[in-house]
């Protein structure tokens, strides 16, 4: 069972404490920006979609928090996964850079 994370989280600050900027630029450290909550993550280096893969992105995701849906775009590698919570998609971005989607055995 996922972890329960707070459902808000001032706008000011990311879960992490962090100040979040009123406009998006350049040297922000990936914190974001107040006018807008950062509920879609980028996931790239995929390899072409299977029901498989689907299943894969979405067990790795899930641990992070309530997802909404996951966006494959065909030909492109890559997915968007939308999370339901600004708190929940901020954890699983801090969580998951730069890893590896793990399989689970069945």
């Amino acid at each position: 069972q996922p972890p329960k994370w707070p459902k808000k989280c001032p706008l000011t600050h990311d879960i992490f404490g962090r100040e979040r900027h009123r406009d998006f630029k350049g040297d922000m450290g990936g914190v974001g920006s107040f006018e807008r909550p950062g509920l879609t993550l980028y996931v790239g280096g995929l390899p072409a979609y299977t029901k498989e893969l689907e299943d894969i992105v979405y067990a790795n995701f899930e641990e992070w928090g309530e997802i909404e849906k996951i966006n494959f775009l065909a030909g492109k590698s890559c997915a968007f996964v939308k999370y339901k919570y600004r708190a929940n998609a901020e954890f699983a971005k801090e969580a998951m850079i730069g890893q590896t989607l793990k399989v689970r055995e069945k």
